[in-house]
Parts: structure tokens; sequence; C-alpha cells
């Protein structure tokens, strides 16, 4: 792929190239224990348009693992958001991974 493309570009060819599916992204953030982070995290989410799947957290070593499932979001935009939550004070890492998911068939019927 081309590094002058953008994102949304990059997007759109995803759709094309995956038809029919839907993108759901897992979003982990390590902190310094704070749950403020979780609250932060899912406003930020809400402001993109996106929703919350579902949610995990996880104590360790007097940290704290918060790992989001979110869905709505473009996956430029969830990439952008890691990106964002990295520079913030308290957070030590964010990452994203992207799900293609196939979307049933609204057609389909189960024999």
């Amino acid at each position: 792929m081309s590094q002058s493309r953008s994102d949304g570009e990059a997007d759109d060819e995803l759709d094309r190239v995956f038809p029919g599916c839907s993108f759901t992204h897992l979003l982990a953030v390590v902190s310094r224990d704070q749950l403020s982070v979780t609250i932060g995290v899912l406003s930020a989410v809400s402001e993109l348009g996106g929703g919350l799947d579902s949610l995990r957290l996880t104590r360790v070593a007097g940290k704290l693992e918060h790992r989001f499932r979110i869905t709505g979001l473009r996956p430029h935009q969830a990439r952008l958001l890691a990106d964002q939550l990295a520079g913030v004070a308290g957070i030590e890492h964010a990452s994203v991974e992207h799900q293609i998911l196939r979307v049933p068939s609204a057609n389909r019927r189960s024999m």
C-alpha cells in the first residue's frame, strides 16, 4: 500500500476487500491503577461515535490493564485514539488490534 494514501482511503479499500464485514477494535491500555482512565476512554469513544461492546479490567503488579472491545469506529479512528491515549499522563501503554467480522446476511435462513 502506498504511504501517500490517507488512512480514510485505506479504510475505504478495506470495505472493498471485505464487503459486508464490520470492524471491531480491541483497545488495550495500561495505566497506574487509575479507573479515571476507563472513564476517559469511554468518553472519547462516545465522542467519536463509537460504542462499547465489552470491557475487562485486570490489576497486575500495581497497574491496571483496561481492555475495551469497541464498535462503530473506522480503523483509522481507533488507531488515532490509541496514539492519543499513549501520550496521556498516567497511561503507560496503549495499542489497538482490529478484528474484521462477517455480518450475517439477513436473507440467510438456518435449516
